[in-house]
């Protein structure tokens, strides 16, 4: 998380100074305890909003399962620092999601899933189960305007199969003698790159947390000064 604050200025110069003439460890204690709030708000209160402002959220718990804070630890201010970011999973997913804080080209996007192929035929939800490229293997291709070679392929994968018809992935609903019928999934085409859009979501969580960190820090420094007397 980018954020740093000085615990000198004006504005928080008397915490420290009390705290500095208490314990040796009771500024440190603070600094970090500050710190450690900063990375669980951004993570559990910042991320979410900014987040689903930036995206269409359609996997509830994605968000959930792949960010992650790191606590600051020990007594030495000036090594001191907290953590939040994204799991390094590999996935494209996690990958695509780091590529959208500063936009830029995703390479080898053969894949583009359309609304037939997600849950409720909507733009909003994920790719249902039945049409995830997991489930589809031994795609036969076929050139594009041969619609026999197409009713060729169709009739023989049957009902529930797949065929990739031009830049066209199929599912066969039904192949019914001359009568084919059959939904778009994905539109393929390999090795293409897409461009992604800025639209960050750690940035602006940063920054709502590294705005309240001297705020934070008065109340911390309150409360331990407090204990004290």
């Amino acid at each position: 998380m980018a954020g740093v604050f000085n615990i000198g200025s004006d504005a928080l110069v008397r915490f420290t100074n009390k705290l500095e003439k208490m314990k040796k460890s009771d500024l440190p204690v603070v600094v970090r305890q500050t710190l450690n709030k900063a990375a669980v708000d951004m993570r559990v209160k910042s991320l979410p909003k900014t987040y689903d402002k930036a995206f269409i959220k359609r996997d509830k718990n994605f968000l959930k399962s792949r960010a992650r804070f790191k606590l600051a630890k020990g007594l030495t201010i000036s090594s001191m620092k907290s953590e939040v970011g994204l799991l390094r999973d590999g996935t494209p997913a996690t990958k695509g999601l780091a590529k959208q804080e500063t936009g830029g080209t995703l390479n080898k996007k053969t894949f583009i899933a359309n609304d037939q192929a997600r849950t409720g035929k909507s733009h909003t939800k994920k790719i249902a189960r039945k049409s995830r490229l997991s489930n589809i293997r031994g795609l036969k291709k076929v050139r594009p305007n041969d619609k026999r070679g197409f009713m060729r392929e169709a009739k023989r994968v049957g009902s529930g199969g797949h065929v990739l018809y031009g830049n066209t992935l199929f599912v066969i609903n039904s192949s019914k003698k001359q009568k084919i019928r059959a939904k778009p999934l994905y539109s393929v085409k390999k090795g293409r790159a897409v461009n992604v859009k800025p639209r960050p979501f750690m940035r602006p969580a940063a920054a709502m947390q590294t705005a309240r960190l001297s705020k934070n820090f008065a109340i911390l420094a309150t409360k331990r000064i407090s204990l004290k007397k």
